[in-house]
């Protein structure tokens, strides 16, 4: 019997290489979407950070500089800058997301030797050197003493 030599296949075809491809794309769809939320919820958690130390950060800053300064914060982003006027020392984005019970304004007046002196704190919480953040539906009572320390309790 004549039989016509086989011929030895090399390779992948058109459509196992674009079903691969399309598997590959839906799975980096989809870790592209989980990363983004996680990217997300790490910003939301390092701003609880940020917020205990700008308080810190002021009160070093105006000890440091001999001068006076000011957190101020516009409902968008809270900074430290003199209380002369000029360029802020220091800010935080507030992320989207996050919510704090502070009014738009001077929140603390930063003085030498390290001095916090509470102008518009509402005293929401734990106090009446207080107020909340909250962050995920989680609220968040942040204390502030007159040497510029923070206590956080989670409410």
């Amino acid at each position: 019997m004549d039989r016509l030599p086989r011929r030895r296949s090399r390779g992948f075809t058109l459509l196992e290489l674009l079903v691969v491809i399309g598997i590959l794309g839906i799975v980096a769809a989809m870790g592209m979407f989980n990363g983004r939320l996680m990217a997300d919820r790490q910003e939301r958690s390092s701003f609880l950070t940020s917020v205990e130390q700008i308080f810190w950060r002021g009160a070093t800053t105006a000890s440091s500089r001999a001068g006076t300064y000011r957190l101020n914060y516009d409902g968008q982003r809270l900074a430290i800058v003199p209380s002369g006027g000029g360029t802020a020392v220091y800010s935080v984005e507030v992320p989207s997301g996050v919510t704090l019970s502070l009014d738009p304004g001077d929140v603390v007046a930063f003085s030498a030797p390290g001095r916090v002196n509470v102008l518009n704190l509402p005293g929401d919480c734990n106090g009446p050197s207080s107020f909340e953040v909250v962050v995920d539906g989680k609220a968040y009572c942040y204390r502030v003493s007159i040497i510029g320390e923070v206590e956080v309790t989670q409410q």
